[in-house]
């Protein structure tokens, strides 16, 4: 069994105590600690990346999108405005929502 920090991470399968555990005291540190609380959050937002990733290599052609997938216009990386939005998808350049209706 892998005794590193990110080893016994991998091995953990119960929930976050079990993170918690495998990163205290001398076996860890605080910064790496820190991380757990948003790694959730950063996998799910990786979710589009990958399938997009995934279908290019089988080939398909790219999927062209009629509205903007969930993340986007909702932080600084995902500006409607921004060169990520410009790069990845261009159709949504000065995208904006529309106002929620009363």
């Amino acid at each position: 069994m892998d005794t590193s920090i990110l080893g016994r991470l991998s091995n953990f399968n119960v929930g976050w105590p079990d993170a918690y555990a495998a990163m205290g005291g001398v076996r860890g540190c605080t910064h790496l600690r820190e991380l757990l609380g948003v790694m959730a959050t950063v996998a799910f937002q990786t979710v589009p990346g990958y399938r997009r990733h995934q279908r290019l290599l089988r080939g398909d052609a790219p999927l062209v999108a009629n509205e903007p997938d969930h993340q986007m216009g909702k932080c600084l990386s995902w500006d409607f405005d921004g060169p990520v939005i410009a790069r990845i998808a261009p159709q949504f350049i000065g995208y904006r929502p529309k106002a929620p209706s009363r």
